[in-house]
This record gives C-alpha cells, sequence and structure tokens, in this order.
C-alpha cells in the first residue's frame, strides 16, 4: 500500500503515522507546517491543500493507491461556521478526483458525529442524519459526493464519523487541555455543563481505528468512537484526581443548547472491521495523563474533529 495520509500533523494524523508503517504501508504525510521529508519510509511533503494545484503536483508525485483524508479546519473557537469549510469542501473532492485519476483505489475520509440528529439513545450509523452547523453540512455534502462518486468511478471508499477525542499537540482551548493547563498549575477550573455525555477515544485509538479501516475493504459509514458514556463532571473529575486537586474544580450545571448526550454505538467497527481498544477509555486516560504528552498545538491545520 502506498498511502497518503493529509492532516499528518494534526491531532489524529499524528497517531496514524506508526500504525500505517507498522503495517507495512509506504506512507507520505501531507503537512502544512513540518519538514519536507523525514527518514526511512516515511516522507513529509510540505503542500497546502486548498490550492488545487497543490493537490495535483502532490497527488502527481506520489501515485498513491490509498488516500487516507484528515485535513480541515478545526480552530476551537470558530471552526464550526467558518467561510473555510467551503474551501475544504471543494478541495477534498478535487483531491478524491486526482487521487482516482492516478490510480488510487480505496479512499477513506474522516466525518464528524455532527452530521447526526442527536437522540438521547447510542447513535448509529442508520440512522437519520441533521447536520446543524456549517461544519457538518459541509462534511456530509463531502460524504454524499464522495459515495456517488466512489460507485460511479469504481473505486473503494469509507467514511468515519469522529465523535470526541483529546491527544498530544491539542489546542489549548479544548476541554481535556484546558483542564490539564489549569489544574497542573494549581488553577481553579469551572465546568459550565457537568451533566452532558459524551463519547471520548484517545486520538491514537481513533488514528488506529481509521487505519484498520483503510486496511480492509469495508465501505460505507463507520462511527470512530468508544461506545462508553461519560459525564463531563466525570472526565474532569477524573483529570483532576491525576493532579489531586478535586477541590479546584466548579461544577455550575447552567442551562445549555447543547444536545443531552452524544454517544456512539461503534458494533459496526468492531464487527466488520475488526478494531479492538487496546486499553478501556478511563485507563486510557490515565495512561495519556502518565505520559506527560500534554503540549499545546497553536497552528490551525486539521486536529481531526474533536470537539
Amino acid at each position: 500500500m502506498r498511502v497518503l495520509l493529509t492532516g499528518a500533523s494534526g491531532l489524529i494524523g499524528q497517531y496514524a503515522v506508526r500504525p500505517l508503517i507498522e503495517s507495512g504501508c509506504e506512507v507520505f504525510c501531507v503537512s502544512s507546517s513540518l519538514p519536507t521529508h523525514d527518514a526511512g519510509r516515511r516522507h513529509w511533503i510540505h503542500a497546502d491543500l486548498l490550492s488545487l494545484h497543490s493537490i495535483k503536483e502532490v497527488i502527481s508525485y506520489v501515485s498513491p493507491t490509498h488516500l487516507l483524508h484528515f485535513a480541515w479546519e478545526t480552530k476551537a473557537q470558530t471552526y464550526l461556521e467558518d467561510r473555510s469549510n467551503f474551501d475544504w469542501l471543494h478541495s477534498s473532492f478535487e483531491l478524491l478526483k486526482q487521487f482516482y485519476s492516478h490510480g488510487g483505489t480505496r479512499a477513506v475520509c474522516a466525518g464528524t458525529c455532527f452530521e447526526y440528529g442527536f437522540k438521547n439513545e447510542p447513535l448509529r450509523e442508520d440512522m437519520a442524519l441533521n447536520p446543524t452547523s456549517t461544519y457538518a453540512k459541509c462534511k456530509n455534502i463531502l460524504r454524499q459526493t464522495a459515495e456517488l462518486y466512489a460507485e460511479k468511478m469504481g473505486f473503494s471508499f469509507a467514511w468515519g464519523r469522529i465523535f470526541y477525542t483529546y491527544g498530544e499537540h491539542e489546542q489549548p482551548e479544548r476541554l481535556v487541555p484546558h483542564l490539564i493547563e489549569n489544574l497542573s498549575k494549581n488553577r481553579p477550573v469551572s465546568i459550565r455543563s457537568p451533566q452532558l455525555v459524551k463519547d471520548y477515544l484517545f486520538a491514537g485509538d481513533v488514528a488506529a481505528a481509521f487505519v484498520a479501516l483503510l486496511s480492509s475493504d469495508a465501505t460505507g459509514c463507520f462511527n470512530i468512537c468508544s461506545g462508553i458514556p461519560i459525564k463531563v463532571g466525570d472526565l474532569a473529575t477524573e483529570i483532576a484526581r491525576h493532579y489531586g486537586r478535586e477541590d479546584l474544580l466548579e461544577f455550575q450545571n447552567e442551562p445549555t443548547s447543547q444536545p443531552p448526550m452524544i454517544l456512539g454505538d461503534n458494533s459496526r467497527l468492531v464487527k466488520e472491521v475488526g478494531f479492538e481498544q487496546n486499553l478501556d477509555p478511563r485507563t486510557r486516560l490515565i495512561s495519556f495523563l502518565n505520559s506527560g504528552l500534554n503540549s499545546i498545538w497553536h497552528d490551525d491545520e486539521e486536529r481531526g474533529g474533536e470537539r
């Protein structure tokens, strides 16, 4: 497999490189900020994927057999309604077209759980969709267009819907790095809606799931999630307990327009792709906190969909 990995310097992409290489792939990593290449079988390509000319150059140079596409704008405070969503929609489809025209045979793209119409039950891939933000609508349009294009052109395509995630080099505004940054420095943290239930999966496990999906012949949509509910307040408490500063947490229980529960059903990922989590979510979180790899990301390239 000759794999083109986009968003390779992002939250999820950074974790996808190793399992791809370990599975025997020749990996070409596209980045807008890292060096142009790295040693061994991992090649770094410096490129702006919002440039159609750059897309053509990259695909022509690599001629990948497989595409794993994470790159998208997800700047924490603005990405849901950012105008760049339209640019990423356009460029992502162009990427798929160029990929196919140069002999590509299988592509997997990252979607979002925000494509769903949320319900107070685990979300399955066969449930009705109701994307409301510009980000989710553009992602959903890309999925629909890509599925149709793959069907007509005759290449294999799959779509992974990411739920909530965390990991190294995450944007400081996100919940987990915000908690770590403040609690590790003995600063109080206010949690406005601790009652909300969400589905968190470590970014390294998200990446592993995508690599497994890319390596399979499964097509269609797949939830990339843990399938295990956790309250925001309980997540915050777990992190605070790690630092011995539960006293610094303040729970406010403010009214919110957010869905009371965003939880995925990952049965299809497990049964059809064979993906298994190495650790349960709580043990994985503790392992991450103990690793000390809690640096903060300042670039605006794709982090893989953490909300």
